[in-house]
Formats: C-alpha cells, structure tokens, sequence
C-alpha cells in the first residue's frame, strides 16, 4: 500500500526526520477499550492516518515530525493518528518495546525502541499492546481432558501434495472471518491477499502447513514459515492461525497448533516462534499452554481534534 504522502522535517540542508503518511482506507473504529466512555457509547466511526517508514537523528526532530504529520492527517480529515504503521495491519506495524531476548526473528517489525518515548511526547498514548512468545518444546501436548472438542467430522491435514493455489479463495475467506473483529482490521480484496500470500508460500515447507476441513469446508489454517534469521537454532515461526468463528470449533485451535509445532519437530525444528499476538486475541491465551515471552510491542494512537 503506498503512501499518499511522504515527509521530510530538514534542520539547514540536512533531513533530520522522515515518515509516510495514508489517510484513506480505513475509516471505521467501534468501541475499542482505549476510548472514553462517551466514545464507546456512541460507537464512534473514526477515520484514521496512519504514520509509518519512520526515521529521526534526535527526540527533538522526531517529536517535531510527529506533531507536524498530525496536523497534516487532521486537514484530511482524520480524528484518529496510528503509528507506527506502515498504510495498515497487513504491513509492518508496532513497536518492539526491547531486544532483551534475542535479535529478530523473519517478518517482526524491526523498530527503534525510542520511537515509544517519541510518540508519547508527541502526545500519543498506547491503543494497542501486542505479544510474541517462544515455544521450547514441540512435542509439548496439552492435556485433552482440559480442552474443547471439535466434531467428529472435522480432520485435519498438512499442506504437503495439494495445490494451495486452488486453496486460496477457500483461505481468504478463513481469514478474512476470523480476523475481522481485531482492532484497527482491513479487509483486502481477493486479489490484494493473494498476492500478500504467495510470496510466503514461497519460503515454506507445505508440509509444515496445517488445514482443518469440516467435510469439505475449510475451518481452520495455522501458516508457518522457517525462522530464516535463525543462525543458531531450528526455529519456527506460526504466523497465522485463522479458526472459522463458530463455537462449535472452540479446540480446533489447540489441535491444529500441536499438529503445527509436531510436523516442525518431524523436520528437524527445535523452537517455534508464536508471533504478533494482540493482548486480547485467543489465540495469546492458547500459546501461553506451550510458550514463554520473547518480546513485546505497543501501537501508539492520538485523537485529532478539527480545531488542531
């Protein structure tokens, strides 16, 4: 998604910070924790900028920069400022608030940790926290007597030997289901996730790729890719586990991760990486049954008012 607008902030002849800027796209916000009460009654529709590709020398340059793209966002007509956020949720977003338990692994955000002092002293609060959590052990089982049960009907199988071009029409709309209530979501079109998807599918093993079908509908995918910034371990990373929003497939989640972290370890991986998870999400809950934390991240957000 390209920026609508790029910026620069110069001290002399010299650029001293820099970042893009969207403001079309994504223009609904119901009801999120973070707002006020009189905002959640309402159930306000808020359009929303979006601040990404950020860079500064200095706190100074970068708290100016910050100020100066939020007015820019409040003439088009934004109430809400995001950042850091690359246009949107399918790009690079969140700030990693440390290093402390490694470098980085494939497709995590590689953000510089100041950038959440520099936001807050831009007047940004944090609307969104966000973990990612490290598997030891793939051969790990979670009691059955503690979980759900899916139907009878449901099987699961890898990835290994089909088509998964055929399969994405069948996984978008997966996705598109599940996901669509998290915060700050956009649907793409069709297309738009197809091409998102094929490049991953590149980098993948199939067989690490687990499908659930009830009958023959598609009810639940885990997407896992190889860490390729791993340099000392074999190590995973789940990236997307997408469940069809039905009651009825409650412990599909728990399978379809164990059959991921199992096909892994049949492989030759050692370690998995359970990335990205909101604070809020399930799915968190159902890897802290298998991982410990590795990192953590926020998503800053400013109301705008018409006046600013």
């Amino acid at each position: 998604m390209a920026p609508q607008l790029v910026g620069c902030l110069w001290s002399g002849d010299k650029v001293v910070a820099r970042g893009s800027l969207w403001w079309d796209g994504l223009e609904e916000v119901r009801s999120d924790t973070w707002l006020n009460a009189e905002t959640r009654a309402a159930k306000a529709f808020l359009q929303v900028g979006r601040l990404g590709e950020l860079e500064a020398t200095e706190t100074e340059a970068a708290v100016a920069f910050l100020h100066q793209a939020c007015d820019i966002l409040c003439q088009w007509g934004c109430t809400l400022v995001l950042g850091p956020m690359d246009g949107s949720t399918w790009q690079s977003y969140r700030c990693a608030l440390n290093w402390n338990h490694g470098p980085p692994f494939f497709s995590e955000p590689q953000t510089d940790p100041r950038w959440v002092d520099w936001f807050t002293q831009a007047g940004f609060t944090p609307v969104a926290q966000y973990e990612s959590r490290l598997c030891l052990d793939l051969s790990q089982t979670h009691p059955p007597g503690r979980r759900w049960h899916s139907p009878a009907s449901v099987r699961i199988q890898s990835a290994q030997g089909i088509a998964v071009e055929a399969l994405l029409p069948q996984i978008y709309a997966l996705v598109m289901a599940s996901f669509r209530r998290q915060p700050f979501f956009q649907p793409l079109p069709e297309d738009g996730f197809a091409s998102y998807l094929r490049p991953l599918l590149t980098q993948v093993d199939l067989a690490l790729i687990q499908l659930a079908w009830d009958e023959d509908r598609l009810v639940g995918v885990v997407l896992v890719l190889p860490d390729l910034l791993a340099t000392d371990s074999q190590r995973l990373i789940i990236k997307t586990l997408a469940i069809w929003p039905d009651r009825a497939y409650a412990g599909l989640g728990s399978t379809l991760l164990e059959a991921a972290h199992q096909a892994g370890f049949d492989q030759g991986y050692r370690q998995a990486i359970h990335a990205l998870m909101h604070s809020h999400n399930l799915s968190l809950n159902l890897s802290r049954r298998y991982s410990q934390p590795f990192r953590d991240y926020v998503l800053m957000g400013k109301k705008l008012s018409p006046t600013q």
